[in-house]
């Protein structure tokens, strides 16, 4: 009996993502690459949301004074100074990559009850889940004992 499977789109991607259930742990997205892409974001929005604040002004503030002040330190005789950086050099305008694909291409055939697992590449039921499974049976193996088992 091939093991049940929940499917989802990537919370970043939207890719389609299917997992078994023993690599099912509530996941949103469909590799770590797009976990930490998502996180970055999410710390980038925090920080902006801070930087807007009457503190994040503030300390924004002082950390720009002591910036100049090190500076100044350094540099006695330069009082102009700024904190802005130059504009990029002149690059190139368009930075598309071509690919040709031959015309020998073959498209691949798969039967359409054939679900793999993203993760483990394990066969599962094609019949798909759309939610997460009930605590009680996500650790299910977990919940019998030693004494259980005995006849």
């Amino acid at each position: 009996m091939l093991p049940s499977a929940r499917f989802f789109l990537c919370a970043l991607c939207r890719k389609q993502v299917v997992v078994c259930r023993s690599c099912d742990h509530g996941q949103r997205y469909c590799t770590q690459a797009c976990s930490r892409q998502r996180r970055g974001e999410r710390q980038r929005e925090a920080k902006a949301r801070y930087a807007n604040t009457r503190a994040g002004r503030h300390n924004n503030a002082e950390r720009q004074r002591r910036y100049r002040a090190r500076l100044l330190d350094h540099n006695p005789g330069n009082s102009k100074i700024v904190t802005d950086q130059g504009s990029a050099p002149n690059g190139p305008i368009d930075n598309l990559v071509l690919v040709h694909l031959g015309t020998n291409d073959e498209p691949v055939k798969h039967q359409p009850t054939e679900m793999r697992c993203y993760l483990c590449r394990q066969y599962c039921d094609p019949l798909l889940r759309s939610d997460f499974l009930p605590f009680t049976q996500r650790h299910q193996r977990y919940s019998t004992t030693q004494h259980d088992t005995i006849p």
